[in-house]
């Protein structure tokens, strides 16, 4: 596909959503390479790191290239940018790279996408939205699924899972790691709403990764984390992989579908992640979930996209 084709003329809407599921195969299969820099020795924030580094080196090539304007920004948003970068984009990651050396794939995915609930509960408590009864019963379909995917009800129950991403029953760090995935993945919506009254999606992202490599940096130094992407080549593709292909690439895709697509069918379109996630734990590392953990996953989807219809 030509890149003029993608920057220009608006797609057809199969096209659109054809962009939006692929980036969330995409966002999917992020556990591939999250592994294998795991197995390297790079430990979650490390890989948190090289994750929005890349992704932002790799945008402002893309906009320094395409678009300039889109790298404008005004000072006194740098604390929007900070809140987005550091309070959203480094927690969430952090948490959900550290719930997915507590439990499987799938889980920690399904785990990431209560978001929605938890902007739900900052919205209703800070932007002033009102409850209804639909987003009452999403909200606990979605509490409810996520309970059986990760094992605090159904079959399994809390206990050790021992970590390494095995698909027996979920710790409590992981949940909580999980749980926190979603909250700093929702948070990311309450922030983000400020900023894209100023400006378009594409320079909300490009800064909240820059501004998430500047905070990473205070826990993992890129000079120091560069010495050891010298050393061990063999990192190399992983990163570019987790940075570029499960980063970059979605988001851009995603963003061009969301052009043509209502934002709320966008979301339930992004919804096949937890999906493609558990696939990729099948598939690639053995993660064979049971059945209580294939219905929590179908409850969540469920109360997502109750909840997305209702929004």
């Amino acid at each position: 596909m030509k890149w003029e084709k993608f920057k220009g003329k608006p797609l057809p809407a199969q096209e659109a959503y054809g962009f939006i599921l692929v980036s969330a195969i995409l966002w999917g299969s992020i556990g591939i390479f999250y592994r294998k820099l795991s197995s390297l020795g790079f430990a979650p924030m490390e890989i948190v790191q090289i994750r929005v580094t890349v992704a932002a080196a790799g945008m402002a090539v893309c906009f320094m290239a395409t678009d300039r304007k889109k790298l404008r920004i005004s000072i006194k948003d740098f604390p929007w940018f900070a809140g987005t970068g550091i309070g959203s984009l480094i927690f969430f990651n952090w948490c959900y790279f550290h719930a997915m050396e507590e439990s499987s794939l799938a889980v920690a995915a399904v785990l990431l996408y209560t978001a929605p609930m938890f902007v739900f509960f900052l919205s209703v408590l800070f932007l002033g939205e009102r409850v209804t009864k639909r987003k009452g019963a999403a909200i606990l379909v979605v509490f409810s699924g996520s309970a059986l995917a990760s094992g605090l009800i159904g079959p399994g129950v809390l206990g050790a899972s021992g970590g390494g991403g095995k698909a027996g029953c979920l710790s409590p760090a992981g949940l909580l790691y999980g749980l926190g995935a979603g909250f700093g993945y929702g948070l990311y919506s309450i922030l983000g709403k400020a900023l894209l009254k100023r400006y378009g999606p594409e320079t909300v992202s490009i800064y909240t990764f820059i501004f998430a490599a500047a905070g990473a940096a205070l826990f993992a130094p890129l000079g120091r984390l560069g010495e050891r992407m010298a050393h061990i080549p063999s990192a190399w593709l992983p990163a570019l992989g987790i940075g570029i292909m499960c980063s970059m690439l979605p988001f851009l895709l995603y963003t061009k579908g969301l052009k043509q697509v209502p934002a709320s069918k966008a979301s339930v379109f992004a919804s096949l992640e937890p999906v493609m996630a558990a696939a990729v734990g099948i598939l690639a590392f053995g993660e064979m979930p049971d059945g209580g953990k294939f219905l929590g996953t179908a409850v969540t989807l469920g109360g997502i996209v109750l909840l997305e219809k209702e929004a």
